[in-house]
C-alpha cells in the first residue's frame, strides 16, 4: 500500500502582529527524514519538497490540509517541507 510521511520544520516562535514566525531549518527536516528512513523497513518510492502557503496559520491543519487560503499578497507565508512516499 502506498503511504507518505511529512517532515515539517518545527515552529520555534509564533507569528506576532508585526513580526514573522521563526522556524527550524529545512536541513533539520531532511535529517529527521533520513533518520526515519534508516529506522524503518520501507521501500522508498519518491522524496519530494513540498511548498504550501500559510500552513501554520490558525484554522489551517498543516501539511495534510487540502485547502489552504491565500487571502492577499501581503500576509502570505510560504513554507517548505519534505514528503517521503513509501511502501511498507
Amino acid at each position: 500500500m502506498l503511504k507518505y510521511k511529512n517532515f515539517v520544520p518545527r515552529q520555534i516562535k509564533d507569528y506576532g502582529f508585526f513580526s514573522d514566525g521563526d522556524f527550524a531549518n529545512f536541513d533539520d527536516a531532511v535529517a529527521a527524514a533520513d533518520q526515519w528512513i534508516r529506522s524503518n523497513e520501507v521501500e522508498i518510492v519518491q522524496i519530494e519538497t513540498v511548498v504550501l502557503p500559510n500552513m501554520y496559520n490558525s484554522g489551517e491543519k498543516g501539511p495534510n490540509d487540502t485547502y489552504l487560503r491565500v487571502p492577499d499578497q501581503y500576509t502570505n507565508h510560504w513554507h517548505q517541507f519534505l514528503r517521503v512516499w513509501y511502501r511498507k
